[in-house]
């Protein structure tokens, strides 16, 4: 659970703003929706009504959550889904958002310039063709890919934790203008669309 919510602190240490703190607040918001039960209503049921390979009792066994009070284990499991959503969120959408160097979004073929660029062409290929080889096999037993990739992802929330420790001793004042340094760099490397 834990380290679904430094990416919420990176939010706040690359753009230390109001807007910023409108996602972390939601999320805590949400956060104790989910745990007092106001969304029991709606998210119960539709746990309960989760079918396939991966179901809320799969769940509750690989989260460990093996409470006396089942309404509770549900209530924690559902939580676990949503700060799950909501790191993806933050490092997928809000995170380069906020480090945009134009005003308006990267078109697609901007976006994987920069990618290209920030990774290098064969780390690039080796993450396509990992991406393909995942899903292909995810097709075929969702079951191990889903379990493959936890093994290996597993570590991200480690490296997380080192970055937020690094944010915290270099301070968030020095990353807000390395983000402003990073995105000038960027508008001039980068014509808008």
């Amino acid at each position: 659970f834990g380290h679904n919510f430094v990416a919420l602190g990176f939010v706040l240490a690359l753009r230390p703003t109001r807007a910023s703190l409108l996602p972390v607040m939601a999320t805590l918001g949400g956060c104790a929706l989910i745990l007092i039960g106001v969304m029991d209503r709606w998210v119960l049921p539709s746990l309960a009504r989760a079918a396939g390979p991966f179901d809320v009792n799969e769940a509750i066994t690989w989260l460990r959550l093996d409470l006396d009070n089942p309404v509770v284990t549900l209530r924690w499991t559902a939580l676990y889904a949503f700060t799950q959503a909501v790191h993806y969120t933050v490092w997928l959408r809000i995170v380069p958002e906020q480090m945009r160097a134009t005003p308006s979004p990267r078109s697609y073929a901007q976006t994987y310039r920069a990618f290209l660029r920030d990774i290098g062409p064969w780390i690039a290929s080796a993450a396509i063709v990992a991406m393909v080889v995942w899903g292909a096999w995810g097709t075929r037993d969702i079951i191990a890919a889903r379990t493959s990739y936890f093994r290996l992802s597993f570590f991200h929330g480690y490296l997380e934790l080192f970055a937020a420790m690094w944010l915290w001793i270099r301070g968030s004042t020095s990353m807000s203008s390395r983000g402003a340094t990073m995105s000038s760099r960027g508008a001039a490397e980068e014509p808008p669309p």
